[in-house]
């Protein structure tokens, strides 16, 4: 049997092994995770791009690199006018979630690793890896204003039907204060926990290993967002390299693979059938001037509005229906398979969609672009705001319903199996 030992007791001594193993961790994972992200910049393998013709200077390299880093954990990027520059303008991005958000969670893993090896504590301990959180955020929010970037001098993937170029807009590109704040706890929280209980390992034996502290409705709940997500990935990832032509073959597989949690994301919510939602508002602060407002829907459901004119989504596309639906049963299965014998199979299922729908919702904006910038010249200011993703709401409903009666079925299918 694993030892399992403790911080060194209580007392002064014990904080301050607490505060040494959690400092080490967060700055292993700060550290680990500039290193990734530059050492992917130079190979073009990044959110956050050089502009095309800037010319290559260490410095931006490495403003760009660390503003990348913050980035890439889902931070919404905030701009405000250059020194010097003309008029006054602002700038807010907030990126759906991109592929190399991968790159912080593997450096906290590793952080969360390290922070229970040095302390001294059993890897079955989840707040040894989430006390990394703490000073992980700390060092964020340090390095925050020291990582900024003109934001002429960058490329961002582009946002197809949106024709918005937030790189166009002459800001001094930097990290939200408050995002950076949330998506650093996140990050660490959730990160450094399952470095510090053993990485894949316990995401294996917490879905599959009938673990007792994990509830067998939130197991299956969990395993079937899981593997719908994933499966999608993958065929979104097939496909990357499928579009554009010779010349942009590789700018187009590159800002695929960016962006692929987030397109796998939405076709996971228009195969729930929910209807995904895009609006691009322009204002011109002039009391005579109208709005330009573009709305855009898609849906299996609804069909595609765009500009005033419907059409129905390609037959094929109805296909995607299966795959919820599969991981639904799958999940439901899983949820029986461990569930206590006490549970009744309508209580079960109750659960089961309750909580899968809780966790569909709450990921709605990881698939969000939320996108603002505003030009002040004189006393008339020009706002642009764009916003493209899934309705919670919506997400919520049709995700409970069909949770609870896929997952029935798999609860089923557990019940004959147990039950001859």
């Amino acid at each position: 049997m694993e030892e399992t030992r403790s911080d060194g007791g209580g007392g002064f001594a014990g904080w301050r092994r607490l505060a040494y193993g959690a400092a080490v961790g967060a700055v292993v994972a700060a550290v680990l995770g500039f290193g990734l992200s530059a050492a992917l910049s130079t190979v073009r393998l990044a959110l956050i791009m050089p502009a095309e013709g800037a010319r290559p200077d260490f410095g931006a390299f490495l403003a760009r690199s660390g503003l990348n880093f913050l980035a890439i954990h889902h931070i919404r990027i905030i701009g405000e006018a250059l020194p010097g520059g003309p008029g006054q303008t602002g700038v807010s991005i907030m990126w759906p979630l991109t592929i190399w958000a991968a790159v912080p969670a593997f450096a906290l893993a590793v952080g969360g690793y390290a922070r229970a090896r040095l302390s001294g504590l059993s890897r079955a301990n989840f707040f040894a890896g989430a006390s990394v959180a703490f000073p992980y955020t700390i060092i964020l929010l340090v390095i925050r204003p020291v990582f900024s970037m003109p934001s002429v001098s960058i490329k961002l993937p582009e946002i197809a039907g949106t024709g918005v170029a937030p790189e166009s807009v002459p800001a001094l590109l930097s990290a939200a204060f408050v995002s950076t704040l949330l998506h650093g706890l996140l990050f660490g929280i959730v990160f450094g926990s399952v470095g510090a209980l053993g990485g894949l390992r316990v995401i294996r034996n917490a879905l599959f290993g009938g673990d007792g502290f994990v509830p067998s409705w939130m197991r299956g709940a969990v395993a079937a967002v899981f593997a719908g997500e994933i499966v999608f990935l993958v065929l979104v990832l097939a496909a990357s390299g499928l579009a554009g032509g010779e010349e942009r073959r590789a700018e187009t597989l590159r800002s695929w693979i960016t962006i692929s949690p987030a397109v796998a994301g939405n076709i996971l919510y228009l195969a729930h059938g929910v209807t995904l939602r895009g609006q691009l508002v322009t204002r011109v602060g002039i009391p005579e001037a109208r709005p330009n407002v573009r709305t855009y829907r898609a849906g299996l459901i609804t069909g595609i509005q765009s500009e005033g004119r419907k059409s129905r989504m390609p037959g094929w596309a109805y296909a995607a229906f299966l795959v919820p639906a599969l991981a639904l049963i799958f999940g439901g299965f899983l949820a029986g398979k461990t569930a206590s014998a006490s549970l009744g199979r309508l209580a079960l299922a109750a659960g089961y969609a309750g909580m899968y729908a809780l966790l569909l919702t709450a990921l709605v904006s990881f698939s969000t672009l939320a996108l603002r910038t505003e030009i002040r010249a004189g006393a008339i200011t020009t706002t642009t705001t764009a916003v493209l993703g899934p309705s919670a709401a919506q997400t919520f409903a049709l995700s409970l319903v069909a949770a609870f009666v896929f997952g029935l079925i798999g609860i089923g299918i557990t019940q004959r199996n147990d039950h001859p």
